[in-house]
């Protein structure tokens, strides 16, 4: 049998001494690396929340930056000036004055405000000496043109670095007209980084690491160069360059970066870096690496003194223990040996040979007994200190009456107060009476309660008060009775802060979106789970309650005329790759029809599998009513250009660009849509008279004499043309022509009946001086014919629509651009001039649709008169929607005819029935079928209006004949007669019924 080994007593201690020392000396090196770490965490992490903090505080700045232009941008007083200048009508000291007065108080983070005009010349500024530079060049200038930006300039105004916000001024059809520019010193941007933007906002912020000495934010430019001050180098804007990982990172991948480097001095820092890829810039975050772990070295330092203090009293423990105890136990063992021995009846076994085992011998049962009692609380209170000293929450323990009679370390840090201060207090000597209420009701209900409970309770801060969620349960005695209540709490403020900032970001996004008619949907296509933003259920007309329909119930709202092309699309976009954009019509479960424009990504997996889609959808109902009227209203203008034989042109003599409208190509004799220039035009004129014509043009343009010239053209199939043409120049402030605006009027037919006449008159003369007793009845009726000749020419000849045009618009353009300037008498003599032009106007637009009716010729087809009277009550009912008139049109009417003077007559018909009821609070206006005459259709047109006397009926269809006066019922006394005349040339009647004040019938068959 193999002999135990047996180690002597001083043996053992030396063993015991290494076995007790090399744990401590473990646990000391794991301690202040895990510290080292969670400083280096929470260092790195405060940076970053700084960094973020900041970055928020530049975003919004810039936003409001540019919302701010944007408004300045939409002034109509801004964009009157603008125009005026632009015409050469204004100066720019007036806008200058408004700018300085009126726009640069509102944004005191200007420091200059210019207006640019198109061509890029400075037109107004709140700096008289920036007024006139050429700035045509300049990047903000040129991204201002295309829409709001914000531009970094090196060298501004003063000579020193800045911010330029521009923005588009449009005028009120959507052209572009000039450039409003905000300029913000770069300098601003370190009060962004130094808190005083925070404290202008009175915004609430991070400041974790206000305290440390070498902590500066800077901003980078895309150049690598600082535009922003440095802490430790002065003269850094524009000169300091910062080659650092975290800028690399961000101008190269857009990527942020925290963590330890060098910095732009080349010493190691904690850094964190944030992206601004809109502007190339990176905001940096540091502070010097020594000074961030500093707490670090501190902890290090601690721990080493306590470590070596440990060692050297354990070390004396064991010196003592080896000189003292050990040779006392030797002799105890021999004393007990002895006992043993003795007559003492002392039996107790040998376990060892050694001193210990003599004593263990001896004392056996109690020794060990004690100390494994001894050991096991030891054990227990170990675990229990380490969780008291190293736990973030705060833990505490108050007995029946509230005393405190225990806090862990956490809770002394954050309340400054030591745990031997606080025993015996309650926390009504700690804490506001209002809180230590609330906390005393919340131990009670612990108390009462065999389960823990847990609370949302608030506690004081130095920056505030704090979030907290207690656990407290009560602690029993042996026997099972309550003697004391116990508490956890945790610290959750940073979660209520974020849940709190989520929740306004979310409701920005849901206002934004209800603004702009824009709702947001993401679809999970494996679940067929759909989000909904709360304004794609408003374009719906649908509730948020709704929002467990699947994605396909979503396909019973569109218009079934569109269902197939959307859902073709859709599909062409998850399983094509195709790209979803697509506008369709929606029927809303609440309101009318919808047309709406949606688009859509689709998000595949590795196999190409389609996951999820996510898109846009917007009401754009209004903008397409509206793009529909401007298309009805070009084509009005292009029919009444055709009809008058009048078109326009609009000459930009900078870039050379010639617009001509529809009805120039038919009067010159070229084919539509081909590129016309100045020199196409020249070409277009004869020959003998082109040299003429260029030289009126020269005049006008560098002269400033009035253009108004006739001369003939040539077109492709030989046919030769007169032409009358007038335009009028506007010139910038040199004097120097910009753009060319005028009509040209064919007045062939015209010039044929003069020289006619001209003719005419001369054969007659010679024939009446030839044959004058034999040809006096001949000469009367020559005579009566040159009268209707004359009478004709004479109305022709004086076509004064284009002047009364240019009348109207000047006048109109005195209205709208000088209202502020004109006293009330002033404006009434413009709108008088602008009635009696617009009555002279329609005077010879009759007479000339009078005259039209008569020569023009007739295409016979089937006409729905139905379909045409409802499209004429539409377009009446627009002219004045507030009027409450019913229109009563019989289904099926037709008739064959020429369907454009049938037209005519209908407008006619309808517009003065229109016109008669306008002093009726109730207006009815009925078209019927009203029975036959000899096999002809006899149509009735009936309204409940003013109605006439049928002692006048016979007057009713002469040229010029009216019942009443123009000031109670406008009019020039042609629109029956051109009915009449409309009605006879189709082989028909028209007579009419009235009686005063109770209306009238007008009967008329085809």
């Amino acid at each position: 049998m193999m002999k135990k080994i047996r180690f002597s007593l001083t043996v053992k201690s030396i063993l015991a001494f290494l076995a007790v020392l090399l744990p401590i000396i473990v646990i000391f090196f794991l301690t202040y690396k895990s510290n080292r770490g969670h400083v280096e965490r929470l260092v790195l992490d405060n940076l970053k929340a700084n960094a973020e903090d900041h970055e928020g505080n530049m975003l919004l700045f810039m936003e409001m930056a540019r919302n701010r232009i944007e408004d300045f941008a939409s002034d109509g007083h801004i964009r009157g000036d603008i125009e005026r200048i632009n015409a050469g009508k204004a100066s720019g000291d007036e806008l200058s004055r408004y700018l300085f007065e009126q726009k640069l108080p509102l944004e005191k983070n200007f420091y200059r405000l210019s207006v640019i005009s198109i061509e890029g010349k400075v037109a107004a500024s709140t700096v008289d000496a920036t007024i006139g530079t050429d700035e045509g060049g300049e990047e903000f200038f040129l991204r201002g043109v295309q829409g709001p930006a914000i531009t970094e300039r090196y060298r501004g105004y003063m000579g020193e670095p800045e911010l330029a916000v521009s923005s588009p001024v449009t005028s009120l059809d959507g052209r572009r007209i000039g450039v409003l520019a905000g300029f913000v010193p770069l300098s601003r941007l370190g009060d962004l980084l130094t808190g005083e933007f925070r404290k202008e906002l009175e915004a609430v912020t991070l400041d974790k690491l206000k305290a440390h000495e070498t902590m500066e934010a800077y901003l980078v430019n895309r150049d690598k160069l600082m535009i922003t001050e440095s802490l430790f180098t002065k003269g850094a804007v524009l000169n300091q360059r910062v080659d650092t990982p975290p800028v690399n990172s961000c101008l190269s991948e857009r990527r942020e970066v925290t963590g330890f480097y060098k910095d732009y001095r080349g010493v190691e820092v904690a850094g964190s870096a944030t992206c601004l890829p809109a502007l190339g810039w990176t905001l940096v975050v540091e502070i010097d690496k020594d000074e961030a772990l500093k707490p670090v070295s501190e902890i290090g330092q601690y721990a080493i003194v306590t470590m070596v203090a440990t060692i050297a009293l354990i070390s004396a423990l064991f010196v003592f223990f080896l000189r003292f105890v050990i040779r006392q136990l030797k002799e105890l063992a021999l004393a007990s040996r002895a006992i043993a021995a003795g007559d003492y009846d002392i039996s107790l076994p040998v376990r060892t040979s050694d001193e210990i085992g003599v004593l263990t011998e001896s004392f056996n049962a109690m020794a060990w007994g004690i100390k494994e009692r001894t050991l096991a609380l030891m054990d227990t209170e170990e675990r229990l200190r380490g969780i008291l000293d190293n736990t973030s929450n705060i833990i505490y323990l108050k007995d029946l009456d509230g005393r405190y009679l225990l806090i862990n370390p956490r809770y002394e840090e954050l309340f400054h107060i030591k745990k031997e201060e606080i025993s015996g207090k309650t926390d009504f000597d700690i804490f506001p009476a209002g809180l230590a209420e609330k906390f005393r009701a919340n131990d009670l209900m612990a108390l009462e309660s065999e389960a823990p409970v847990e609370f949302e309770e608030l506690a004081p801060h130095e920056d505030g008060l704090h979030t907290y969620i207690s656990v407290k349960f009560r602690i029993k005695d042996p026997k099972g009775v309550p003697y004391a209540v116990a508490g956890i709490s945790t610290d959750i403020t940073e979660r209520k802060r974020a849940e709190e900032a989520l929740r306004k970001s979310e409701a920005r996004l849901a206002n934004a979106q209800r603004i702009a008619h824009i709702g947001n949907w993401e679809w999970d296509i494996q679940k067929d789970e759909v989000f909904r933003s709360d304004e794609v259920y408003r374009i719906f007309g649908l509730k948020t309650l709704d929002s467990d329909l699947p994605f396909g119930a979503f396909f019973n709202y569109i218009h079934p005329d569109d269902r197939e092309r959307v859902k073709n699309a859709i599909d062409d976009a998850l399983y094509h790759g195709a790209e979803y954009y697509i506008d369709f019509r929606i029927i809303p479960a609440v309101g009318g029809e919808k047309i709406v424009h949606s688009q859509a990504e689709a998000v595949f997996d590795e196999k190409g599998k389609p996951l999820t889609m996510s898109g846009i959808i917007q009401d754009i109902t209004e903008r397409k009513l509206a793009e529909e009227e401007l298309k009805k209203s070009e084509e009005r203008l292009a029919y009444a250009q055709k009809t008058a034989h009048i078109g326009n042109y609009a000459w930009d003599i900078i870039k050379k660009d010639l617009f001509w409208s529809e009805e120039l190509y038919r009067i010159h004799g070229l084919p539509e849509g081909i590129p016309v220039t100045f020199d196409t035009f020249a070409n277009a004129i004869q020959k003998d008279d082109r040299k003429r014509v260029l030289q009126a043009i020269d005049d006008a343009l560098y002269h400033r004499r009035q253009y108004s010239i006739d001369y003939r053209t040539v077109a492709s199939d030989g046919l030769i043309k007169i032409i009358h043409a007038e335009g009028e120049v506007f010139f910038d402030n040199d004097g120097k022509p910009l753009k060319m605006t005028g009509t040209c009027q064919d007045i062939t037919e015209l010039k044929r009946a003069e020289e006619e006449i001209r003719k005419l008159n001369e054969e007659l003369e010679k024939r009446v001086t030839e044959r004058t007793a034999e040809l006096k009845q001949a000469v009367g009726e020559l005579e009566a014919a040159n009268r209707e000749l004359e009478t004709f020419s004479y109305s022709v000849a004086h076509d004064l629509r284009a002047p009364l045009r240019i009348v109207d618009g000047f006048s109109k353009v005195l209205l709208e651009d000088y209202d502020d300037k004109l006293d009330k008498e002033g404006r009434d003599h413009l709108r008088r001039v602008r009635s009696a032009s617009s009555r002279m106007g329609q005077l010879i637009d009759d007479l000339l649709n009078l005259s039209h009716v008569m020569r023009a010729g007739m295409t016979a087809e089937r006409v729905d008169l139905t379909q045409m009277a409802k499209a004429i009550a539409a377009d009446l009912r627009k002219l004045q929607p507030e009027r409450n008139v019913e229109f009563i049109i019989e289904g099926g009417l037709s008739a064959t005819g020429d369907k454009r003077l049938l037209r005519i007559a209908l407008e006619n018909l309808l517009g003065n029935a229109w016109k008669f009821t306008s002093r009726k609070d109730y207006g009815r206006i009925e078209l019927r079928r009203a029975g036959e005459e000899e096999g002809k259709t006899i149509y009735s047109v009936m309204d409940n209006g003013a109605g006439f006397d049928m002692k006048y009926a016979e007057r009713l269809f002469g040229p010029f004949q009216r019942l009443h006066s123009a000031d109670e019922f406008p009019g020039t006394g042609i629109g029956l007669a051109t009915v009449a005349r409309i009605v006879h040339r189709h082989g028909g009647r028209i007579w009419a019924e009235g009686e005063p004040g109770k209306g009238a019938v007008f009967y008329f068959t085809l």
